[in-house]
């Protein structure tokens, strides 16, 4: 029998997809090749995957060193290729909002930012920012534009007998400065000042004499001194009235005295005393209460 003597000789061959391995054997003298295939252990591919939310005004994003501007997915594959990441990028918009709004008046007090400002520059222009529900950069801008109120004043003068004036629906018994507050077409508040004269009684005397009152101005609830002689006669059976300005008798009284007084009323004014002798004869005179 003889020896057998076994030479291994390990060939290795490529073909296509893996590697085939083969053995040279020598068995008696005869060479044979033995071939036989040998299976590689499959390589593990990491995949990640990142969902990504961006502000519009925050762009470009840089992820894994490139910037991108758009919303979309991108795909980076890592040098070793074992490796995958997915980036899904999404926008949301920051939002920039500009109105205008008319202010009536020359003057407008704003706060913003916990801090009050007085404009009165027109066509002034306020801004302010602030986060959308998504936590984006909002920016809102206010241009204001100032609009005159319109002030008018009306002059009228009337006699006692026309009184009550009615003017917008409310009586005035006297004269006197009142307001009235409407819309103009703007669509800001309309003043307009009515300045209301009464005209002085037009009363007719047997015989019209004046005499002064002292003081001639006096505060409200005090007497005033009627600066006049009058004969025994004509004290006997005088009668003194005091009137407002627009002829309205406030009181009537006989005079006992002389000197003569009269006691006026506490609400401010123009009034007139009127005097009336036993022989017909009339003299008034006029006092301003304060």
């Amino acid at each position: 029998m003889r020896l057998a003597i076994i030479t291994l000789l390990t060939v290795c061959m490529v073909f296509g997809i893996g590697k085939m391995y083969g053995q040279s054997v020598e068995f008696d003298g005869q060479t044979a090749l033995k071939i036989f295939q040998k299976t590689e252990p499959k390589k593990v591919v990491h995949r990640i995957h990142d969902t990504i939310t961006v502000c519009q005004n925050h762009l470009p994003y840089t992820w894994r060193g490139q910037n991108y501007f758009r919303a979309g997915k991108y795909t980076w594959q890592s040098p070793t290729f074992d490796t995958v990441a997915q980036l899904t990028l999404n926008i949301a918009r920051s939002y920039q909002y500009t109105t205008t709004r008319k202010v009536c008046g020359d003057a407008i007090s704003i706060e913003l930012n916990k801090q009050t400002t007085h404009i009165t520059q027109n066509n002034y222009t306020i801004s302010d920012t602030l986060k959308s529900v998504c936590g984006c950069d909002s920016i809102i801008s206010i241009n204001l534009e100032f609009d005159s109120v319109p002030h008018n004043e009306i002059y009228a003068t009337i006699q006692p007998q026309q009184l009550p004036y009615i003017w917008h629906g409310t009586k005035y018994k006297e004269g006197g400065v009142y307001e009235w507050y409407g819309k103009a077409k703007n669509g800001c508040d309309s003043i307009v000042t009515l300045i209301l004269t009464v005209e002085e009684p037009q009363i007719v005397y047997n015989e019209v004499g004046m005499f002064y009152l002292t003081p001639s101005i006096i505060y409200g609830g005090g007497k005033a001194k009627i600066e006049m002689t009058l004969s025994k006669t004509d004290m006997a059976k005088s009668t003194i009235e005091l009137l407002t300005n627009s002829g309205e008798v406030l009181k009537k009284f006989i005079p006992h005295s002389i000197p003569l007084y009269v006691e006026l009323p506490q609400q401010t004014g123009l009034y007139i005393v009127r005097l009336t002798t036993a022989t017909n004869k009339i003299f008034y005179g006029k006092i301003i209460v304060k």
